[in-house]
């Protein structure tokens, strides 16, 4: 139990931010009193950091690149779940009109699972779409090109190799879905 500084109230040390520069290591403001703080004063702050950000835009850009690579070391799934949308909307010519979520229907996290269920390695594998993007017509919606029954892990070289080929089968369902999505030169390529 600790006391807040400011409210003066005892409370759990689970209520309050760990900070390496106090005795205890943890903050004597309680985090509800922190973040009533930092509401009444949100301008000042965005202001600040602003400033900050302006005058010092080459150490900005240096930690942001250092903050990009630690997230995209620690949760590769989010930035394949994103480039995945982008990619699809290219090759459709299409744009993004809504969240990521709502175009691909599924999270970073039901990605992730899905593909490790499979035997991903965010290391050594690319996501492979097993009916190529190319072979959709244009406008088709991300989510269908995009379908977790159409995505698999496969090895870099081998998926460079592979590029616009189709070289595995996949589900029935999926296929009575898409096939009025392929374009004509593609469907008698198509195997379930």
């Amino acid at each position: 139990m600790k006391k807040c500084n400011k409210c003066q109230i005892e409370k759990s040390i689970n209520d309050f931010h760990k900070d390496k520069y106090s005795k205890d290591g943890i903050n004597n403001r309680c985090k509800q009193c922190r973040s009533d703080y930092f509401q009444a004063n949100k301008e000042i702050y965005r202001k600040r950091t602003a400033e900050w950000k302006e005058n010092n835009i080459d150490k900005w850009r240096e930690q942001d690149s250092l903050r990009q690579k630690k997230r995209r070391k620690e949760k590769p799934h989010l930035r394949r779940w994103a480039v995945l949308l982008e990619r699809a909307l290219k090759r459709t010519s299409q744009s993004k009109t809504t969240t990521t979520y709502n175009l691909l229907k599924y999270t970073p996290q039901e990605l992730k699972e899905h593909l490790e269920n499979q035997g991903m390695d965010w290391n050594k594998h690319d996501i492979d779409h097993k009916v190529p993007l190319t072979w959709f017509i244009s406008e088709t919606p991300p989510h269908i090109v995009n379908d977790l029954r159409n995505l698999q892990p496969l090895d870099r070289n081998l998926n460079k190799t592979k590029s616009n080929s189709y070289s595995s089968k996949i589900d029935p369902d999926y296929y009575s879905i898409i096939i009025k999505w392929i374009k004509e030169e593609y469907k008698t390529d198509l195997a379930f």
